[in-house]
């Protein structure tokens, strides 16, 4: 009897872990189909010159429906957003058109600019199935991490500028060993620029008249995130409440309508 029960304990738990793997093998799959499909929404795979390159998305942010305002947060969103409902949206990446280079090889330029602290992901496989390389001059941005597969068919970039390379533009060389095929990718990083739009000119005083009210917008745009805050003590006289000062807005390919 010790012997049956014994068997049946291992029969009952044989059961159970063919069950648990069968299941395991369920949740397996299912979370490489939306690996799979989070992959597929937030990259884009360009063919330039012998290469594909695929771009990662460049920016998350939260969408506002009822407008075409984007928010750093949800909770930034969600506070200015009363009229619609805040849903996380991609900026994606793209290349500009191939050029080619004299000599051999082609280049192409990242649309829209990074901004310091924003991180790209760029994938680059040789069209043909030929092994890739970085090329050591001018070898990789400062601060970029490279990675290449086991086989030398993939080569994975991640960068995300820090302050002080704003302004400029940096260029990745990736190229076939011991051959002439090569990619330029030019990854240009938005410099600081601030200006106001309203008012056009100094407010030195607003005239209210007793029982009544009066709106100032205050409108600044730049190219990275701003806030419009109250300078020095931060006191506002009473009565006088300031609201907003945190939106931003979507940029077009080409960074035009900067984030304000």
């Amino acid at each position: 009897r010790g012997w049956r029960a014994l068997q049946s304990q291992r029969t009952s738990a044989a059961c159970v872990s063919g069950m648990a793997s069968r299941l395991a093998c369920i949740a397996c799959l299912l979370s490489c189909i939306l690996s799979y499909a989070s992959a597929a929404h937030d990259t884009t795979a360009f063919s330039r010159g012998a290469f594909t390159v695929t771009v990662g998305a460049i920016t998350t942010f939260q969408r506002c429906s009822a407008d075409t305002s984007m928010y750093v947060s949800l909770e930034m969103c969600q506070a200015a957003c009363r009229a619609g409902v805040c849903s996380e949206a991609f900026e994606l990446g793209g290349l500009d058109a191939a050029v080619a280079l004299n000599g051999s090889g082609h280049s192409t330029t990242l649309s829209p600019s990074l901004r310091v602290t924003q991180e790209l992901r760029v994938m680059v496989v040789a069209t043909d199935g030929s092994d890739v390389e970085l090329r050591a001059d001018p070898g990789a941005p400062i601060g970029m991490m490279s990675t290449l597969s086991d086989d030398s068919k993939t080569l994975t970039m991640a960068w995300a500028p820090v302050a002080g390379l704003e302004g400029y533009v940096h260029e990745v060389h990736v190229g076939v060993p011991g051959g002439s095929a090569k990619i330029v990718i030019r990854i240009p990083v938005l410099a600081h620029a601030l200006a106001w739009v309203a008012p056009v000119a100094a407010l030195t005083h607003v005239r209210v008249d007793i029982g009544a009210s009066a709106t100032v917008p205050l409108h600044c745009i730049s190219s990275y995130a701003a806030e419009i805050v109250v300078a020095g003590s931060g006191a506002l006289p009473m009565g006088v409440v300031m609201t907003g000062g945190r939106r931003m807005r979507q940029t077009d390919a080409a960074g035009g309508g900067l984030p304000d």
